[in-house]
């Protein structure tokens, strides 16, 4: 497609997936997520139980 060829998208999202297409994975949560349950579980004997 040479550039400047008008094109519109054939799928798209609603707002909550800020216009991307439905089931784009949010990479940047799990990697952040993933990061956060580490620390917890490598953290879980330092805090006593409640």
């Amino acid at each position: 497609m040479k550039n400047g060829t008008p094109f519109e998208s054939q799928m798209t999202g609603g707002g909550q997936e800020r216009q991307k297409r439905s089931g784009t994975e949010n990479i940047a949560f799990i990697a952040g997520a993933a990061t956060a349950m580490k620390l917890a579980h490598n953290e879980k004997t330092t805090f006593p139980k409640i």
